[in-house]
C-alpha cells in the first residue's frame, strides 16, 4: 500500500524523536 511507506517513515522520526529526547510530540 502507499500507506504503508507514509506510516514507515513516521515511525522512523518517532523513533528519532525519542532518540533525541524529544518527547513533545503526543499525537
Amino acid at each position: 500500500d502507499i500507506g504503508s511507506e507514509s506510516i514507515e517513515d513516521q515511525a522512523m522520526e518517532d523513533a528519532k524523536q525519542m532518540k533525541a529526547g524529544s518527547s513533545s510530540s503526543s499525537e
